[in-house]
């Protein structure tokens, strides 16, 4: 299983505002998808939640976790959480603890 660590080193993370423990993906709006930025198979997680506008697509790592948000055309916004910035959105979002609604396997 990858690690928050390995990730951050894979690409181009920023810190987000008053978000510890949570980086965002340079540039915004990607058209990356999760497989493609995780480049390797891992169990993919897809929520719809009211807390959310967008769908949600959420991968476990060693140490955290990466939150996806699906945008319009297949465009997303993917953030990298440490352990506890990953725990404190998915409260947020109302899907903690982690139940599979619909399960990709990239």
């Amino acid at each position: 299983m990858l690690s928050f660590d390995e990730m951050l080193q894979r690409g181009d993370w920023k810190s987000l505002p008053h978000c510890p423990g949570r980086y965002i993906l340079a540039g915004g709006l990607s058209a990356l998808t999760m497989a493609e930025l995780l480049g390797c198979e891992l169990t993919v997680r897809e929520y719809r939640t009211p807390n959310a506008p967008d769908n949600v697509l959420i991968c476990e790592l060693r140490d955290g976790g990466i939150i996806s948000f699906v945008k319009d055309r297949q465009r997303y916004i993917h953030t990298l959480c440490n352990a506890e910035g990953f725990d404190r959105k998915l409260r947020q979002l109302g899907i903690r603890p982690l139940l599979p609604e619909t399960v990709l396997l990239f």
